[in-house]
């Protein structure tokens, strides 16, 4: 496993004494606002997708008419994304005004032929399962119109898995009696078939709660109670289905068709943990289900949490790991209480890593260091040695003035993580004003330290190029009167432009115009203040017409560990926030602009809007490599060493091929795409690399190896904006695919 780079530090470098103590919002990365309006609940998965071979991270989530946007975005079904290479946001809206319910987030996944594929419905209230597909590979921006699939009942949920090795796509949803019914598809998700039932306690409402989880090529792991928590003194149990059935742990089958309309009881699965069993001194009861991963080796991991002794006021959460032969269990820490009274058993909850099988994220008031009750729900990585017997922890956020709850992980590379989570209120899950955020770690995403600069009459002007005329400077507040104040005493320079200070205003969109900037792709932030307690909030963005809103809750308090000189982060009870806006290249006068812009309508003091300037710093993306998709034919491999440097030389060669056959690679640059090369005569064969040019390797040895053959890359930075990919392969008898190599450039 590659060492892990550290989101986390010690020691408030750069931070004078004064601003340590006032250290609020504290964020341990670049925290990334993927979405300013969204929720999501536990039991659609994925919510959050990788699409390595274009290097895009898609999270979906359901809006709430208490967060930005009000009413009119209340209900909205929205699937948000960030192209990694480009360093841009994006955002579609698949239906409008749905329900405002955050159980009606849409489970997402990359359909073999690179298309996406979104399914979603509501929470009761309609017996539709709804869905949508884009329309091109691999972009996030345009969706066939809606398609649905009537049940006899309303439904709930939705889980999509494809499995490879059937070429059949599933949906768990929650149909008919409540119980987990089963939809398959045949064509990728473009239609569907139901009828199912995978389990069932018999009565009507008698809802099992199930997570699924699955390795993408036979199997989808189920792990499931037998009811709610609130109405059930549940236990834990695990399963799987495979060619159409469902087998417990060990294999044994438990109903040779789960196509057909008889459920199991969840009892019938493979105890994981049984109710009322005691660790640290405590019992464990009314169990609920928090995540599920099965890792390549077949090592199947588990999150559950219980109330510790029935206590709803102490919820604790455990990890379970299968290792082919037994389950084994352990504590992990303390959840604390409930988010609200009415579901007691809703807690901040936790996220396995999928690709670290020592390495969980916990949404927590109870510290698990040692103890302490915290004032807010914060995120804490763990990290075991012992196979989940013992932990140890370190915080991601810290000292926060709102919520951070309910992380997801979704599947990467061992080398690249994307940990995504909702910050904010959460009052029910009806009742939500939450922005999705989260950190990246991955070589492409490196941030070098960002140059502060100040906005100022100088180099700020209204988005048309005239003057701003900006009333002030004065220390007191502007009055609302339509126009952008400079307000003294405050901020770095000395000034910060404020807006809607005392009521509502709507102030023109201003243009900060960074001139000088030399030729190449840079990292860009807005710096902005508020008050902790309150919301103060932004527009910004790279064009007048495409501004993304940042409320003080989707930023975290300035990091000077991010800035190459320090920065003035904190003044009376204000804030100075940032946030990471994206990537963006000067002109050819050297000139790159940032727009800013206060809220049309709806702000307010406690909403006031305060800006600061923007801060560049040139892009540092390491060079490194990805494996992506699947071979066919074998097990070859297609061996990398070294790495894609601008500049400089990588060898690659073809490993564990068939010996004696005839070795080559197929070469090809900008976003790989998925070509099934059935219709061709090699079934279950993909090529993935746009054939740009193919590479002949030579005889593949008695050993599997095929003679290697050199990449050399040009010193040339505008390399690092393109993908490319390799994929090797051997003829004989037949055709042999490796896995493709995705190559990002870099320094």
């Amino acid at each position: 496993m590659p060492p892990q780079r550290s989101w986390f530090r010690v020691l408030l470098v750069g931070f004078s004494p004064m601003a340590a103590v006032f250290a609020q919002d504290e964020v341990h990365g670049h925290l990334l606002n993927l979405h300013d309006n969204g929720a999501w609940s536990w039991f659609e998965d994925e919510r959050a997708i990788v699409d390595p071979l274009r290097g895009r991270l898609l999270v979906a989530s359901c809006a709430d008419s208490s967060g930005v946007g009000g009413t009119a975005r209340g209900g909205d079904i929205d699937v948000a994304w960030l192209d990694l290479s480009a360093g841009r946001f994006g955002a579609f809206e698949l239906h409008d005004r749905l329900q405002g319910d955050d159980h009606n987030s849409p489970a997402l996944l990359v359909r073999p032929d690179g298309r996406y594929l979104a399914v979603y419905g509501t929470h009761g209230g309609s017996h539709l399962t709804r869905w949508r597909v884009t329309t091109n590979p691999g972009d996030p921006s345009a969706w066939t119109t809606e398609a649905s699939y009537s049940h006899p009942v309303d439904m709930s949920y939705s889980n999509v898995f494809h499995l490879s090795s059937t070429g059949r796509t599933y949906n768990f949803v929650r149909a008919i009696n409540w119980d987990p019914n089963v939809m398959w598809s045949t064509d990728q998700g473009t239609t569907w078939s139901g009828g199912g039932k995978l389990l069932t306690e018999g009565g009507s409402g008698d809802r099992p709660y199930v997570k699924y989880a699955s390795d993408g090529i036979a199997r989808v792991h189920v792990l499931t109670t037998e009811r709610h928590p609130r109405n059930y003194d549940n236990s834990i149990y695990h399963g799987y289905v495979e060619n159409d059935q469902l087998r417990r742990s060990d294999g044994t089958l438990v109903d040779a068709n789960v196509l057909d309309a008889a459920g199991q009881a969840p009892s019938s699965l493979t105890p994981v943990l049984q109710a009322g069993a005691v660790f640290g001194g405590a019992a464990m009861r009314r169990g609920w289900t928090v995540d599920l991963r099965v890792d390549p080796d077949g090592t199947v991991r588990a999150l559950f949490q219980a109330r510790a002794n029935g206590n709803n006021t102490d919820h604790r959460l455990l990890f379970g790991r299968y290792d082919g032969s037994a389950w084994s269990v352990h504590e992990v820490c303390r959840m604390g209480a409930y988010l609200y009274a009415a579901e007691d058993d809703y807690t901040g909850l936790a996220a396995l890593q999928p690709d670290r099988p020592d390495t969980i994220f916990v949404s927590t008031r109870v510290d698990p260091r040692n103890g302490a009750a915290l004032a807010h729900y914060e995120i804490f990585t763990g990290s075991t040695a012992t196979f989940g017997a013992s932990w140890t922890w370190t915080p991601v956020t810290e000292n926060s003035s709102v919520d951070n709850v309910r992380p997801i992980v979704p599947a990467w590379d061992g080398q690249r993580l994307a940990l995504l989570w909702l910050r904010g209120t959460y009052s029910t899950y009806t009742d939500f004003h939450l922005a999705v955020v989260g950190l990246v770690q991955a070589p492409e995403l490196d941030m070098a330290p960002a140059t502060f600069v100040d906005a100022t009459t100088a180099n700020t002007t209204l988005a048309t190029g005239l003057p701003a005329n900006p009333t002030g400077p004065t220390s007191g507040q502007g009055a609302d009167d339509g126009a952008w104040h400079l307000r003294s005493g405050y901020g770095n320079g000395g000034e910060v432009w404020t807006a809607s200070e005392t009521g509502g205003e709507n102030a023109p969109t201003l243009r900060t115009r960074v001139g000088g900037v030399a030729p190449g792709l840079y990292d860009v932030f807005v710096v902005a203040w508020s008050n902790p307690n309150e919301d103060w909030t932004l527009r910004a963005g790279f064009a007048p017409g495409a501004l993304r809103t940042y409320e003080k809750r989707g930023m975290a308090m300035v990091d000077n560990n991010h800035f190459s000189a320090p920065l003035v982060t904190s003044t009376a009870s204000v804030r100075a926030y940032s946030t990471w806006i994206g990537r963006a290249a000067p002109n050819g006068n050297g000139d790159l602009d940032v727009y800013v812009d206060d809220l049309d309508a709806g702000q307010n003091g406690a909403s006031r809007s305060w800006y600061d300037g923007v801060a560049l710093a040139p892009v540092a993306a390491s060079a490194s490599t990805q494996v992506v998709g699947e071979g066919c034919n074998g097990s070859a491999l297609l061996d990398v060493a070294g790495a894609p440097q601008l500049g400089g030389a990588m060898q690659y060669r073809v490993t564990g091929g068939t010996p004696a056959t005839w070795a080559f690679a197929v070469v090809g640059a900008g976003e790989l795409q998925p070509v099934p090369l059935a219709p061709f005569g090699f079934a279950g064969c993909t090529l993935y690399v746009p054939p740009w040019g193919t590479v002949s390797l030579g005889v593949v040895d008695a050993a599997g190896d095929s003679p290697a053959a050199t990449l050399t890359l040009p010193n040339d930075p505008a390399l690092r904006r393109l993908r490319f990919g390799l994929q090797g392969g051997a003829l004989g008898s037949g055709l042999e695919f490796t896995p493709a190599v995705v190559l990002l450039p870099g320094s």
